[in-house]
């Protein structure tokens, strides 16, 4: 199996990004995946905080060729996202169903330093599938 491991959060240093090379680390030593991958959102060129984004994701093609490549060879995700950014998770999955890649499975795994009553990881992955 492969897995890909996808940091949501666009803030270098981010505790989302040491929480996502934990779990690629433990994905590695659990020896269950024959590749894991790490996909970070500060080094993907996608318009992830753009709000019209739906209605141009023709245009981001090229940009979405790369993520999209490592996506199609994955056989399941994990997405590890901090609790405040719903609407960057809300894009990247509107380029995985442009893409009819929404079928994988996946889960979400927030990060939050406080409760404050942020989207759960399943009602937000409904939401957007």
């Amino acid at each position: 199996m492969r897995l890909v491991v996808i940091s949501g959060s666009t803030r270098n240093r981010s505790t989302t990004i040491k929480v996502a090379q934990s779990v690629l680390q433990l994905a590695q030593q659990s020896q269950l995946f024959k590749k894991v991958n790490l996909l970070d959102f500060v080094k993907v060129a996608l318009p992830i905080w753009d709000k019209a984004l739906k209605h141009e994701i023709a245009d981001w093609q090229d940009e979405w060729q790369e993520t999209a490549e490592l996506m199609r060879l994955a056989d399941a995700i994990i997405i590890v996202s901090p609790e405040w950014e719903e609407e960057s998770l809300d894009n990247f999955y509107a380029f995985c169903e442009s893409d009819n890649l929404s079928l994988l499975p996946s889960v979400v795994l927030r990060v939050g330093s406080n409760c404050r009553g942020a989207y759960s990881p399943t009602e937000l992955s409904m939401a957007n599938f």
